[in-house]
């Protein structure tokens, strides 16, 4: 069994000056650009980066489609808001992190014994259960669709950028680390033939878990600094499929199982969703009526030529390039 190892970002500079400049650039650049509106762009890039990472580490390098990563969104969001008013901002933020990977288990231990199609369906479920918990049969706790009023971590809407882009740090960091230890080599193996790996003595199930575990903490943590953010969550915001859907397209369409692949695909669908809803909402044409709704169908359209015509997404698809460059 070989193990394909894919590479990160195709620029030729050590990774760790790499990301020193990358963290110096981008903590600077409020101390340039004043508008809050580009900032508030980018903190999102960052965050759906961040939500990216963690999703590859079990997507993409596990090899474990979950289309249902909006529970482990929602369960921090709503641990966060419903722990911080009575215990602190850091005890909430501990129980955004502890609870959506506590309960990952159980969720891991049912659906990990299924495989393809069937494991991507049983995470939807997940998510869809809890969705519909929150709605009505905890409303008395979460005030259901009417929603639930969030305490700030941050005095000031401007500090957000920093924490989101924090967020993206840590988790792109602990993706890289797993990535590169023998945890990643495992859950590589898992991920080109999981039947070869348990030949060769890999507990795959528990391995799955390990990444699982490791994926909903980082993502729970997301959920609580976007609840946060907002200052009101509902089921249908933290829990839906819609979210599901969009980390899993920004990480297909950056690169599945590369290190800067959530963070291109972040980039190019919050500015290309961003540009599509201000530019088509302005054109007054009636059957683009529904800007938002045009705007998700065309990069659902995008996505599809995307894993048509370059699967292994825009880095790969760079990388690629390079290689065929530096050979010729």
């Amino acid at each position: 069994m070989q193990i394909k190892k894919q590479s990160g970002f195709p620029i030729d500079f050590k990774k760790q000056t790499g990301l020193a400049v990358f963290i110096v650039f981008f903590f600077s650049l409020p101390f340039f650009m004043h508008n809050y509106f580009y900032q508030e762009i980018i903190l999102l890039i960052f965050l759906y980066a961040g939500l990216g990472c963690a999703w590859n580490i079990l997507g993409g390098y596990t090899g474990q489609l979950s289309l249902g990563h909006a529970a482990y969104f929602g369960l921090g969001a709503y641990a966060y808001a419903l722990s911080v008013d009575s215990l602190g901002i850091i005890p909430a933020i501990i129980l955004a992190w502890i609870i959506p990977a506590v309960l990952a288990i159980p969720i891991g231990w049912i659906t990990f014994r299924l495989r393809g199609p069937y494991f991507a369906l049983g995470t939807i479920a997940f998510a869809q259960i809890l969705q519909i918990l929150a709605t009505d049969q905890l409303k008395d706790f979460t005030r259901g669709s009417a929603g639930l009023l969030v305490h700030s971590i941050m005095p000031q809407p401007q500090y957000y950028y920093y924490l989101m882009l924090a967020f993206f740090i840590v988790s792109f960091l602990v993706m890289r680390s797993v990535a590169e230890s023998k945890l990643g080599y495992y859950l590589m193996a898992i991920r080109e033939d999981e039947n070869t790996a348990q030949v060769v003595t890999i507990n795959t199930t528990w391995y799955k878990n390990v990444a699982l575990f490791i994926s909903a903490s980082l993502t729970g943590i997301g959920g609580a600094f976007y609840a946060s953010m907002l200052g009101m969550i509902e089921p249908v915001t933290v829990f839906g499929i819609d979210l599901s859907n969009e980390i899993v397209f920004l990480v297909i369409l950056g690169g599945v199982g590369t290190l800067w692949g959530p963070l291109v695909g972040a980039v190019l669908l919050q500015l290309s969703s961003d540009f599509l809803k201000v530019y088509l909402g302005s054109m007054n044409i009636p059957l683009l009526s529904d800007s938002n709704a045009f705007a998700f169908f065309l990069y659902g359209l995008l996505i599809v030529l995307v894993v048509r015509f370059a699967p292994d997404g825009i880095v790969g698809v760079l990388n690629r390039w390079i290689r065929k460059w530096r050979t010729t």
